[in-house]
């Protein structure tokens, strides 16, 4: 990416994720922002919030903003490791890609091919996916804890 698109994308222009209009994949449309369930078969319950407006950083956030974004993470890594039983769940916030706040909550499996290491990220061409049954039944699940 190159330097300029990326400031573009700082300032909200061209940003991937404004609006957040696709809810296909949403497991729930929290206070902060929508959750979207990856199809991922490596990281089954692998989800993402997206912040409901366009903010960089946590630090972007006012206090009671930045409380309550970390509250519904808590929330929803919660409920994905009541569904899918990891091993572990990862948090994590980049933006280097994309600069709209996000987080990664990645449920992390003993047999998982990056257990011994930090998470590859993939583009969603490159997942495992679940067979369409698996990923219906699992959104539907979640969902319902929603």
């Amino acid at each position: 990416m190159t330097d300029e698109l990326f400031l573009n994308r700082k300032d909200g222009i061209g940003c991937p994720m404004c609006p957040d209009t696709d809810d296909s994949d949403v497991i729930w449309h929290s206070p902060v922002g929508k959750i979207h369930l990856k199809n991922d078969a490596d990281y089954r319950g692998y989800c993402v919030l997206v912040y409901h407006r366009h903010a960089i950083e946590l630090y972007d956030l006012h206090p009671s903003e930045r409380s309550h974004f970390i509250d519904v993470l808590a929330t929803v890594s919660e409920q994905i490791a009541a569904v899918c039983q990891p091993a572990k769940m990862n948090t994590a916030l980049f933006g280097n890609i994309v600069p709209h706040l996000h987080c990664h909550l990645i449920p992390r499996y003993f047999d998982d091919p990056d257990w011994n290491q930090a998470p590859v990220f993939r583009p969603d061409s490159e997942r495992r996916p679940l067979s369409p049954e698996n990923y219906a039944a699992l959104l539907a699940e979640l969902r319902a804890k929603f």
